[in-house]
């Protein structure tokens, strides 16, 4: 969400207000992502999982805009790299997107360490633009910071009139 329209909404023209507007935006855009499990500026996550999850497996935090690598370790915490172009399909178009096996492929046998054992980094969000987060959520950030602009003693959270914005799209 942009400054200016922030400014615009909560009809504050001073400049000395600025820094504190937009660590509201930041904030409000972390609460929105929390609430709603979603990623929304581009972003690289990484996932760590105990054992081999089943197959097809949604990735969280949509939208999935690529899977950068899945690692795996064995129980002498040797790493190695799955290839993605000969193992696993990647679904990019489900929310939340998907991945799964390609045809007649097998996950590996190799014995696994006990804990986080398989790690799937990935890239998710909108784009990287704050431009690019849908114009609801846009809104509803706006929502956030005019509240936080009107009740500047209030509790750091979302208040229930911004959830009821996101509820809608929230995974």
């Amino acid at each position: 969400v942009l400054l200016k329209m922030v400014k615009t909404a909560t009809h504050i023209t001073e400049v000395v207000e600025d820094d504190l507007l937009e660590k509201w935006i930041k904030t409000g855009r972390r609460h929105a992502e929390a609430f709603q499990k979603r990623a929304y500026i581009t972003q690289v996550l990484e996932l760590s999982l105990d054992t081999w999850p089943s197959m097809p497996f949604e990735i969280p935090r949509p939208p999935l805009q690529q899977v950068d690598s899945i690692k795996y370790y064995d129980v002498d915490d040797v790493e190695y790299t799955l290839d993605l172009n000969t193992i696993i399909q990647v679904d990019t178009a489900s929310d939340p997107g998907r991945i799964g096996l390609k045809n007649l492929q097998t996950l590996p046998t190799t014995t696994l360490r006990s804990m986080a054992a398989v790690k799937i980094r990935f890239t998710a969000g909108y784009g990287s633009a704050e431009t690019d987060i849908p114009e609801d959520v846009q809104d509803a950030i706006m929502l956030y910071v005019t509240w936080r602009n009107e009740n500047r003693a209030a509790e750091d959270s979302l208040p229930e009139h911004v959830k009821n914005l996101l509820r809608p799209n929230r995974v």
